[in-house]
């Protein structure tokens, strides 16, 4: 170019009869060479970019043409830009005659923004009108902090709805202001998660902002089903994002479901006992109705007491759950013990339960309590004497045991033999004794 200058110079210098015949005789119409010509000498003259494109557009020279020959004659592209749309150029013709002279993109945009002094979105849908790649347009108005929301709308009239979020998260829009996107365009909850991975955006990813957004547990499960997860890679995977049984739990107690049929579901979604127990406990169900739900999954009492203990629930309240539950009171007296439950609190926990002494002493002996152990329960809670002895005679404890169980609980001889005479016990049998 500087050979070309020094050569203009000379040429100007040496044949300045020649130039001054040139613009004397003033053409209507230059061609493109003399387009060229004409804006080389134009600058070397320090002619404005201004009156240089009003010149080259009054002699006919297309916009094209125009803005080639200023830039070959080294006009700035802005300045070039502005002459021409001084000159009438519409937008739409002064981008295509940038760009059809080879402008650089980067420029391109930058007369966009300088010299159509264009909006985000309105500088977004003039470079796609360009017909520029949409990835490439998207790209450079992600930097410049356009919304994927206005980047969608421009998009979607080029691309359509999938093709404008392929090229969202080709162009690295997160997937949380793609999502805001598609809530601006009416598609929500599983449309919306559908919508994200197809568009490419990884699982983790879509759970994630699903669950920033307030979507619902289930939902968000389902989006990750439909990526191929499932099992406890599912589980692991909707853990990562720290949505847990709980969080499905309290969905399902919203939608007035009891606490047996959400452990069922539960269940049946892949989430572990103790999963369950915790989301149970979570969502504050009963202990009573946390022993029927475990009981529904196939639970024993014993493991049943274990997680209530471990839960902290009160060994009254869990004896009381356990037989509300449906287990009979030769099981819930093992399953206490196997908690380190007292005979006395089991026996206060069947009472509560509204059982019998009668009922609660046959439990004890068909759950292995011995008469001695049966005693100092029920002589705990105020039975004593002749009642004391007609209690563990109920349940069939042998005469033997019974006496020397009145005796562990602190009964007299005297009082013991009237006992044992009031269950008609023969005299030889109880002086036997």
């Amino acid at each position: 170019m500087r050979a070309l200058k020094t050569t203009l110079g000379t040429w100007l210098l040496v044949s300045s009869s020649l130039v001054a015949v040139a613009f004397a005789d003033d053409p209507k119409e230059l061609d493109a060479e003399g387009a060229l010509q004409h804006a080389m000498v134009a600058k070397h003259k320090h002619t404005a970019a201004g009156r240089e494109a009003y010149d080259l557009v009054q002699a006919k020279v297309s916009f094209k043409d125009a803005a080639s020959a200023m830039l070959r004659a080294e006009y700035k592209v802005e300045d070039i830009a502005d002459g021409l749309k001084s000159a009438g150029a519409k937008p739409e013709e002064l981008g295509e005659a940038l760009k059809d002279a080879d402008v650089k993109f980067e420029e391109i945009v930058l007369v966009g923004e300088k010299v159509l002094n264009r909006s985000d979105r309105d500088l977004a849908d003039w470079l796609l009108g360009l017909e520029y790649e949409p990835v490439q347009v998207a790209k450079v108005m992600r930097k410049k902090d356009i919304s994927a929301t206005d980047m969608m709308k421009s998009l979607v009239p080029v691309v359509h709805a999938n093709g404008a979020l392929t090229t969202l998260r080709e162009a690295e829009f997160g997937a949380d202001d793609v999502l805001k996107a598609l809530n601006s365009q009416g598609a929500k909850g599983e449309m919306a998660a559908q919508g994200l991975l197809e568009a490419g955006y990884p699982a983790s990813v879509v759970g994630k902002v699903l669950k920033a957004s307030n979507e619902s547990p289930s939902t968000i499960m389902k989006a990750m089903e439909k990526s191929g997860l499932s099992g406890s890679d599912l589980i692991d995977a909707l853990a990562q994002i720290k949505v847990f049984a709980g969080d499905f739990a309290d969905e399902m107690k919203r939608q007035k479901k009891k606490p047996t049929e959400i452990a069922l579901e539960l269940k049946k979604l892949g989430f572990g006992g103790g999963s369950i127990a915790r989301a149970l406990k979570y969502i504050n169900t009963s202990t009573s109705e946390r022993a029927q739900a475990f009981k529904a999954l196939g639970v024993s009492e014993t493991s049943i007491a274990k997680v209530l203990k471990k839960q902290k629930a009160a060994v009254t309240d869990i004896g009381e759950a356990l037989l509300a539950a449906g287990f009979a009171g030769d099981k819930v007296v093992p399953a206490l013990r196997g908690i380190d439950a007292s005979p006395e609190d089991i026996a206060r926990a069947m009472r509560k339960h509204k059982m019998s002494d009668q009922k609660i002493a046959a439990a004890f002996k068909a759950g292995g309590l011995d008469a001695a152990k049966s005693a100092q329960a029920f002589s705990t809670l105020g039975i004593k004497g002749n009642a004391l002895a007609k209690v563990l005679d109920s349940a069939k404890y042998d005469r033997t045991s019974v006496a020397f169980a009145l005796r562990e609980s602190g009964e007299t001889p005297e009082s013991i033999a009237k006992s044992l005479l009031a269950l008609h016990s023969k005299p030889k049998e109880v002086f036997a004794l």
